[in-house]
This record gives C-alpha cells, structure tokens and sequence, in this order.
C-alpha cells in the first residue's frame, strides 16, 4: 500500500490541510516554518514506529492563532480544543500472513453516512465530528452507528467481530481504507486511533480499535528527522524495523558452525565473552567487593559485576553497534549526520529486501543538511535506489527539501509547496491539477530539472524568454544600489526557452501559488499575449 491523502485539521500550524500523494517519489517545498515538519509529524504519528495513544501530545501541537477583542483591541492566544489527522491508502498488498496472526477478533460497526464523521461547510471548512472519533470504544450506542441485526431477545447489534480472515478479506476488496487519530487538548482520556473501511457498495465501517498487527501489516515507516538522533532512529528493540533487521540478520547467521571448532558462532561469542567477563573482573575486583560489602546490610545479593557486554540469554543481538572507519574508527553516532543519513537509508533498505513482506514507506526530512553538492546527489541517487529496488514490494518516498537536487527526474505532479497564510497563521499546501500536469511536455520538464527547478521555492518569477535571465537581476542591482536584491526577496528569475512555453509556466506557478510577471519581446504580441489574456 501508499499514501494517497494526508489531511489534517487543527494540528500545529495545519488548520485545514490535504495533500496527494503518488506512488514512487514525492517531495514537499517551502521556507522554514512553513509547515513541513509538521506535515512529516503528522505521517509519523498515524503510521510511525509508536502508536499514536503512546505518543506525548503537548498543547503546541494544537492550531494556535491570536485573536483581536473588538472593543477593548486587545489580542489573546486562542488554542484548539481539537485536532484530527487521517491518511488514505491506495493498493491491497498487505502482509497477509501478519494478519492471519491476529488471534483476537477486530471490532467493527457500520456508519449510516460520511456526512456523521465529517461534513463540507458552504466556505469550504470541513466540519469534524471529534466527539464521535474521541469515544470508539461507546460507539455502539451513538446515533451515528448503523443496525445490522437485531438479538433473537429483541436487542440491536450494532457491532460485527471480524476474525483474522474476515479481516483480511475486507481489506482487500475494499474501496478506501483510511487510518485516523483524534485528540482533545482539555480532556486527556478523550482520543481515537482507527481505520475506516469503505466497501464496494459504499457501506462505511469504522474500527472500534487498531490492533498492532493490523496497522504494521499496511505499511512500515521509518523516519528520518532532521534533528538527527542515532539512539531513535536506530532503537535496538524488538518492534523496531533495525530490531526486526539485526534478529533476522543475526538469528540467520548465529547457527552456522566454524568448522576449526564445530560450534556455532553464538556458542564461540558467549565462550569468549565468559574470559572477557574473568579480566574484567579482576580490573575491578576491589570496586566490586567494595561495592558489595556497601550493599550487604540492605539489600539480597550476591554479587556485583562490571561487564564489556550484556551476555543475556537469546539477546546477543543487542550487543551489535555500527561503526564506520573514514580513517577513525568510531560509532555512527559519533559520525556526521550526512554518514548517519546514508546508512539509515540502506539499512532500511536492506530491512525491506530481506525481512519485510507488504509495502513500505521511508520520510527523510532535508536529506540535504551537512552535505556537500556532491554527497548531496549520492544521498539523492540513494533515495531513487530505494525506489528502484522493490521488486513486488510498494515502496513510497516522501521527503522535504530546500535543495533542487532531490527534484530532479521527478515529475512536477508529485510537488508539494507549503508556504504560510501570515493573516491566518496556518500552512498552506498547493500542487499541480491533473489538466495542468498534463500540459507540460517532457522537454519542458527536461529544462525544468536542468535548469528551471529553483521556481518551485520562490515567493515570485520572473518569466522571460532567453538571455534576460542574467541581465535583469545586474539592472535590478544597478537601479537600487544593492547586491542580489531579487535573492533577498525570494525572487527568481526563469527563462521559458521560448514564448511559446509562458502559458504554460503562468498554469503552473497558479496552481502554486507563486506571483509572476511575464517579460518578453514586442513579437509576443503577435500570438503569445492573446493566449495569456484569454487566460
């Protein structure tokens, strides 16, 4: 499976936000404190490696705007009561066998109409029912719920218990599945994590729970923040996907015997670690008996150790720590986050190769930060292996950027740019319209890449036909007694190769969002100003 939607309501800066995502690669654009953490916040927490009831919501997580009193001027911080986050997923490959391991039923009741979980306001505000997605475990008895029988006693059912199969059967000739979490700010036991499964004939089934293995048998995320932490990204615990990695890895190794010896590699590193364990007792011998004698007259003991490693029985795995010799050899976490980035991505994906069998999601967050232009492509070409290297897996990238390299080759249809609303104080998400996406011609997309893909992080452009692009910005210096003048207000300058190509460039920086002023020459008029006008 893939992300399709994202929308969100009322989370941080996203007030009303809903972004498409495609297949394959997708990249998201903007200043800083646009919005685009807060967008990968948003995955995280409905498809992360945490369930979203484990994770520590605060009341900066909540829309904020100041609000003006009328009579007395006065301004004052109003915070939402709410807020609600839901991904939809297109595909059906799920990890079937995950799913027959359920051994619980799953809970599910039928919801009359679309109309009591959400409904569209005449301004375009969505309205969210956070009551009713706040409270699963009392939808039986809400008005909302449908009757799908009725007791041989005379009692309404308004709950149908799916076993494994029926689970799985669901899921897979469904229309939509959507996963949700909601939470309130002023009552903390009110939140709901869910999926939502709309079938072929438009019945609307809501869970009343998400079990564990149901939602990693969608999709497994990692990911990469851009406050890289090494102890979160690569958590060494069993329900991790680099826990998964380094068991599958060393429990598929562990048994095979070194033939000097006939053991087994385990049985050698726990005989060795039995020495090591006798020298570090004797360089700590006094501090341990020390330590012991301290302790005696309080505590049941036997005895105190320092030890090398943690020898616990069948946790030897946990012992593993990557190192990385660049002409030092050090832990990863003591390398720079440019090397932590590269490996976390082919750790992952050699996760998803080996021990992974339904689809796949990876979030890297500026992959570009401490990189130099030519680490910066490797990383690039990195993220498209990713891609490239799923053979029946459906892998998704989604990463936020503010370097042109990680758009190149990638199709305008799958950008993202997020700017901020000042009046309102939200994020704001705009993407290409399928008629404008089918507009724009693979040489114009090929100069877009080589030459062009700065436009997509500018606030205005300057759309000219040739060799204007370098003289205006020297002009622009000339007139105002400055220097790059057009780079501190975020204005590009864009030369379309031809005026032909300006209709379709003005199409796509609408779709944007991004102001523009078209210069070009007096044959313009001929053919080229009418097409505009009549625009």
């Amino acid at each position: 499976m893939y992300i399709s939607k994202f929308s969100a309501f009322n989370y941080r800066s996203l007030k009303q936000v809903t972004i498409r995502f495609e297949k394959g690669k997708n990249v998201i654009v903007g200043k800083n404190n646009s919005g685009k953490s807060n967008i990968i916040r948003g995955l995280d927490i409905l498809i992360g490696e945490k369930f979203p009831t484990y994770i520590h919501i605060t009341d900066n997580d909540y829309y904020t705007f100041e609000k003006i009193d009328l009579e007395t001027g006065e301004i004052s911080e109003e915070i939402a009561e709410n807020f609600y986050l839901e991904i939809e997923l297109e595909g059906r490959d799920v990890d079937e066998d995950l799913i027959k391991s359920i051994k619980k039923k799953t809970a599910f009741s039928k919801v009359k109409s679309l109309k009591n979980l959400y409904e569209k306001l005449e301004n375009n505000d969505i309205l969210i029912n956070y009551d009713f997605f706040q409270n699963l475990d009392q939808i039986e008895n809400r008005e909302e719920i449908d009757v799908i029988g009725r007791t041989a006693t005379g009692y309404d059912i308004k709950t149908k218990w799916h076993s494994s199969n029926e689970l799985l059967n669901l899921i897979q000739f469904s229309k939509i599945i959507k996963l949700f979490f909601s939470k309130s700010r002023s009552e903390e036991e009110k939140n709901g994590y869910g999926i939502i499964i709309i079938e072929r004939d438009n019945s609307i089934w809501i869970s009343h729970f998400v079990p564990k293995k149901l939602r990693d048998s969608l999709i497994t995320t990692t990911v990469i923040s851009a406050l890289r932490s090494h102890k979160e990204d690569l958590r060494l615990v069993h329900y991790t996907w680099f826990g998964k990695l380094i068991m599958g890895l060393w429990n598929k190794n562990k048994g095979i015997i070194e033939e000097s010896s006939e053991k087994s590699y385990e049985q050698l590193i726990k005989e060795k670690s039995k020495e090591i364990k006798n020298i570090v007792d004797v360089v700590f011998d006094q501090q341990s008996q020390d330590i012991k004698l301290l302790l005696e007259g309080a505590i049941s003991h036997k005895s105190v150790n320092f030890k090398f490693i943690n020898d616990t029985k069948n946790e030897l795995y946990k012992n593993i720590q990557l190192f990385v010799h660049d002409g030092i050899d050090r832990p990863l976490q003591e390398k720079g986050t440019g090397i932590q980035s590269a490996i976390i991505i082919a750790l992952f994906s050699m996760y998803c190769n080996n021990y992974h069998n339904s689809s796949s999601l990876l979030i890297t967050e500026e992959p570009e930060l401490y990189l130099h232009p030519q680490a910066r492509r490797v990383i690039s070409a990195e993220l498209e292996k990713y891609i490239e290297q799923a053979n029946s897996q459906q892998r998704q990238l989604i990463i936020s950027t503010h370097s042109t390299d990680y758009l190149k080759n990638l199709d305008p249809y799958c950008i993202t740019r997020v700017y901020k609303d000042s009046k309102n104080n939200c994020t704001v998400a705009k993407q290409l319209d399928i008629e404008t996406s089918s507009q724009i011609t693979t040489e114009l997309k090929r100069f877009l890449w080589s030459t062009n893909s700065e436009l997509f992080f500018a606030d205005k452009v300057i759309l000219v036909e040739g060799g204007e692009v370098y003289l205006i910005p020297t002009i622009v210096d000339k007139i105002y007694s400055g220097k790059q003048l057009l780079d501190y207000d975020n204005i590009s300058v864009i030369r379309v190769n031809g005026k032909g190509s300006f209709l379709t460039y003005i199409k796509m920086l609408e779709c944007f969002n991004i102001s523009y002023l078209v210069l070009g020459d007096l044959d313009c008029f001929k053919d080229e100003v009418q097409k505009i006008s009549k625009h």
